[in-house]
C-alpha cells in the first residue's frame, strides 16, 4: 500500500480536507482499506465526517476533496448543481483534437463488452449536425448557449442522482475508530442498462509530431469521462491501455518514451468556500514528476505545464 508521506494536504479548514493523491491509490474501496480515504481517516481522525467529493482513478493522480461535516456536503451539491464545483485535468494523448478547443458530448454508457469499462454512445438523432459528431467548437456553443442549458440540466439530473446516493449511504467503521463515510458511489440499475449524458470541455495547450498537452474540464461526473472522450474523439492518453492509449511512443528520431501509467493529472479544483458568503476556493496540485518528464521527453517545454493554468 502507498505509505501516507505519498499524501500531501493541499487545504484544510473546518469543513474540508484537500489531499493529492499519487498514482497507484484508488480514492476508494468497498471494504474502505488500502485507499485514500483510509488514509483521510489517519490523517484527520477528529472529522465528524470524511465524504470523498469526487473520486479519481487508481492511475490519476491529483486533487480530491473530502468534505468533513455535513453542511459541507449539502454545499458541494448545491455547488454540483449550480455547475459552481470546477475540476481541471492536464492529459498527455497522442494527438491533437480538432478543432484545438471545444467540447465532447457524447453520452457515456457501459462497456457491453467487458462491465469494468465504460464506452462513449451516439447523440440522439435531434441533436443537430454538429453534434452528431460528439464534438463542438467554442464558437458554436457560444453563439447557440445550448451548452449552458445542456449543461444546466446535466447538473440537476447530476444532484438528483448524488442526493440518492447519498441518502442511502452508510459509514463503516476503521480499525476499530469512529465511523468514516465511505465514499462509495452505488451504480443503479438504470445507470447500468443506459447511457448518461456527459459533457467535457477541452483545450489544446500544446501540440508536438507524436504528442499533445490537453486541459479537460468535466462538467458531468461519469466513470472513466475523460479517458473515454479523449479517446472516441481519436486522441487515447498516453499509458491508458483500457482506452487504446499506448504505452510507449516513438519520436521522430527514434527514441522511445514510455509512460508507465495513464497520463492524467487533475490539476486544480476550484469550488465556494463554505460558508464563505460567496468566496471561492481554488486549490492547485502540482503536476507529478512523472508527467513531467514524459511531457519533456516527448520534446515539451516546461513553460507549458508551468503556464497551464493561466485565465482558468
Amino acid at each position: 500500500m502507498t505509505e501516507p508521506a505519498d499524501v500531501r494536504v493541499l487545504h484544510r479548514d473546518a469543513d474540508l480536507l484537500v489531499l493529492f493523491k499519487p498514482a497507484g491509490l484508488p480514492t476508494t474501496s468497498p471494504d474502505g482499506r488500502g485507499c485514500l480515504t483510509e488514509i483521510a481517516a489517519r490523517i484527520d481522525p477528529h472529522a465528524p465526517r470524511l465524504h470523498a467529493s469526487s473520486r479519481l482513478d487508481a492511475e490519476v493522480t491529483g486533487v480530491v476533496t473530502f468534505a468533513r461535516t455535513t453542511r459541507a456536503i449539502e454545499a458541494l451539491l448545491a455547488a454540483r448543481r449550480a455547475g459552481q464545483y470546477e475540476r481541471y485535468y492536464l492529459g498527455l494523448a497522442i494527438g491533437a483534437p480538432s478543432p484545438a478547443q471545444g467540447e465532447f458530448n457524447w453520452p457515456i454508457e457501459r462497456d457491453p463488452r467487458d462491465p469494468r469499462k465504460r464506452a462513449a454512445g451516439e447523440r440522439a438523432a435531434d441533436s443537430g449536425a454538429a453534434r452528431d459528431s460528439g464534438v463542438v467548437p467554442h464558437s458554436a456553443r457560444e453563439r447557440s448557449g445550448r451548452s449552458r442549458d445542456s449543461h444546466e440540466r446535466i447538473s440537476r439530473e447530476n444532484s438528483q442522482g448524488s442526493r440518492e446516493r447519498d441518502e442511502s449511504r452508510g459509514s463503516r467503521e476503521h480499525d476499530g475508530r469512529r465511523a468514516v463515510d465511505s465514499g462509495m458511489h452505488r451504480v443503479s440499475r438504470a445507470d447500468k442498462l443506459q447511457a448518461q449524458d456527459a459533457l467535457t470541455r477541452y483545450r489544446v495547450l500544446g501540440s508536438l509530431p507524436t504528442a499533445a498537452l490537453l486541459l479537460l474540464s468535466p462538467m458531468t461526473g461519469r466513470t472513466h469521462q475523460l479517458r473515454v472522450h479523449v479517446a472516441r474523439a481519436g486522441v487515447p492518453l498516453l499509458g491508458d491501455r483500457h482506452y487504446g492509449g499506448p504505452v510507449r511512443c516513438t519520436l521522430p528520431d527514434g527514441r522511445v518514451v514510455r509512460a508507465g501509467r495513464v497520463m492524467l493529472h487533475c490539476a486544480r479544483v476550484r469550488l465556494p468556500q463554505i460558508g464563505g458568503g460567496g468566496e471561492r476556493l481554488t486549490v492547485d496540485a502540482p503536476v507529478p514528476e512523472d508527467f513531467r518528464q514524459v511531457w519533456l521527453a516527448l520534446g515539451g517545454e516546461i513553460s507549458t505545464l508551468e503556464t497551464a493554468l493561466v485565465g482558468v
